[in-house]
């Protein structure tokens, strides 16, 4: 009685393809799209510092979009979800 609606069944699944889809795009990535990929591989922004290299601050203004994500650092993170 409301109209139609839409139902995901799968949501792990999208969110699956949504990243893979963001890993092999060749724009850069943005900082709303650095978190998804951070909280789809389940990390904190600390670990993923650590992991990159850089501060924990430096994650969280990519994020924010303060500053771009140098290109070595973005490559890793695409690396990274793909495994």
């Amino acid at each position: 009685p409301r109209g139609d609606a839409i139902s995901i069944h799968d949501l792990d699944g999208l969110h699956r393809a949504i990243g893979l889809l963001l890993v092999s795009s060749k724009k850069d990535l943005s900082g709303d799209d650095i978190r998804f990929l951070r909280q789809e591989m389940l990390m904190s922004q600390n670990t993923l510092a650590k992991l990159l290299g850089v501060s924990e601050q430096a994650v969280r203004r990519w994020e924010t979009g303060k500053i771009c994500m140098p290109k070595p650092s973005e490559s890793l993170l695409r690396l990274l979800y793909r495994e």
